[in-house]
């Protein structure tokens, strides 16, 4: 579990018992009543600089009303990276869209000419994911890249909410992006999520998709008469949205912490001969630490064994429809995710989403930081 888990305490316990006395779990308090959702909801755009937040159950569901919304045309294609989540791999599927990939340098991050290469006339959709609490350095020039190209760039950035890049939040830089709240994220309301945009169009549509066609108006439900959309019950339960109200409350503390403790890490590493890290970027929130090493260890897998995150490693990956080009997209970041080990630095227990499932909490010592780098190199 991450940090958030470890804080959650008397201000979460104060706000859930203010919805349960209340007797209205719903997002749509009765009376005068303020909506936890909608506070959580206007927190996060004061906080990163955007005009509109949704709530979802999860991170997947926000996603998967965007592509419902975009309602691409059979046949198009999205360019992601293969290093993602099994569900933005799912999401694409499920909405009939064939996927390409883009490749990794060596500091995992998406390069620009491989999505460039990706491009062709079926091109829709570009999908960013920021992992393991580290920003996508070139995002601002895959955004003009898109936008030159008229085609939508949605960010994923469940695992790196309120990380930065060139002082701007990843998040900002696409047509939309999704968060997750789940156990192992930076905050955490054991499930979660959101969508963050700055098109007022889109909003109302996931509104729409999100609850049985309403739309929200200051907080509040209203019926949408013109341009009706189809919708779903995708909606929030007041108890989450009190969680995450005070899990955003919490965020300064637990950005801290993690800093903190990547930073012992870091320090220890010093001391060892032969340890190359992947050095976080200004504005990141290095919830993992990464560590290049050229040997191989069977007992402290690699990233490239890093469960679903990895689209080899996924039960449908030999459905898929690749090109040469994806292969080698593929076969190019297989090659330094082999190379590339991690350690949970944000987290509270073993972060069994790593490889090794291995992590350093306040109690792990010098000696046994050591023991863990000695592992791998």
């Amino acid at each position: 579990m991450a940090l958030g888990n470890q804080l959650i305490g008397g201000i979460e316990q104060l706000l859930v018992n203010e919805v349960l006395c209340s007797q209205n779990l719903f997002r749509y308090p009765k009376g005068d009543r303020r909506s936890y959702a909608y506070l959580f909801e206007r927190q996060v755009c004061e906080m990163m600089n955007v005009r509109e937040c949704l709530t979802f159950p999860s991170a997947t569901t926000a996603f998967f009303a965007y592509l419902v919304s975009r309602n691409y045309e059979l046949g198009s294609e999205a360019i992601i990276s293969p290093l993602s989540w099994v569900a933005d791999y799912s999401a694409l599927l499920f909405n009939k869209m064939a996927i390409r990939f883009a490749t990794l340098d060596e500091q995992l991050q998406v390069t620009v000419d491989s999505i460039e290469e990706q491009l062709s006339s079926k091109t829709r959709l570009v999908v960013i994911p920021h992992l393991m609490g580290r920003g996508q350095q070139n995002i601002e020039k895959i955004a003009k890249l898109c936008n030159k190209n008229s085609i939508d760039l949605v960010e994923d950035i469940a695992q790196s909410f309120g990380v930065k890049i060139k002082g701007n939040y990843a998040g900002r830089f696409g047509h939309m992006a999704f968060s997750s709240f789940n156990h192992h994220k930076i905050i955490s309301t054991g499930e979660g999520g959101m969508a963050v945009t700055n098109d007022p169009r889109l909003y109302k549509e996931i509104c729409q998709i999100h609850d049985q066609g309403c739309v929200i108006k200051n907080g509040k439900r209203q019926a949408s008469v013109d341009d009706y959309i189809k919708g779903l019950s995708l909606r929030v339960n007041e108890m989450t949205a009190a969680v995450a109200f005070a899990q955003l409350a919490r965020y300064g503390q637990i950005k801290r912490k993690i800093t903190k403790r990547y930073k012992e890490f870091e320090k220890i590493t010093q001391s060892v001969d032969n340890i190359n890290l992947i050095v976080p970027n200004q504005g990141d929130l290095p919830s993992t630490a990464l560590v290049v090493s050229e040997r191989t260890n069977p007992d402290y897998p690699s990233l490239l064994d890093s469960g679903w995150h990895f689209i080899e490693n996924i039960p449908y990956f030999t459905e898929l429809e690749l090109t040469k080009k994806d292969k080698y997209m593929i076969s190019n970041a297989k090659n330094i995710l082999s190379r590339v080990y991690s350690v949970g630095t944000g987290f509270i227990d073993k972060y069994y989403a790593t490889p090794a499932g291995t992590s350093i909490t306040e109690k792990t010592n010098s000696e046994n930081i050591l023991r863990i780098l000695k592992k791998i190199v």
